[in-house]
């Protein structure tokens, strides 16, 4: 086999993984906004690109969410908007699986963040507390 098909092939079964986490303004449910976020790409040897970034959500942080995640309102009045950096969200986010603590929730705000763009926002998800739920749980069971 030559050394380009060799290439092609692994570079197929390579998994790309992008390790995101984002924190929001809180609030009623599908009307919060990224405040943060931060995506750290893998493809199973090496972090191969990352990305990381405030985020204007213009619009509120809810008080307990700033005692959370120390992240206020005025530290977020120069930071991008969501629209500013949705274009390296997609690059770093293709060809990967979005791996989260609680990936439902990420997943939902980027979402929400790119229907408001008029864009949709659509990756395979691989949640880390489910995992680590169903490994105790194999555990337990040995």
């Amino acid at each position: 086999m030559s050394a380009a098909l060799l290439l092609s092939i692994h570079k197929h079964y390579i998994h790309l993984y992008a390790i995101v986490d984002v924190e929001t303004t809180g609030g009623k449910f599908n009307e919060e906004g990224i405040t943060e976020i931060a995506i750290y790409k893998f493809d199973g040897h090496e972090i191969v690109d990352q990305f990381a970034s405030l985020v204007n959500p213009e619009k509120e942080i809810q008080p307990f969410v700033v005692k959370l995640t120390g992240i206020n309102n005025k530290m977020l009045v120069r930071a991008p908007k969501f629209y500013e950096v949705a274009k390296r969200v997609i690059e770093i986010m293709d060809g990967a699986v979005l791996v989260a603590h609680n990936a439902n929730f990420d997943y939902r705000m980027l979402r929400i963040e790119f229907e408001r763009l008029g864009y949709e926002f659509q990756t395979q998800t691989l949640c880390t507390v489910e995992t680590g739920t169903k490994i105790n749980a194999r555990r337990r069971q040995l």
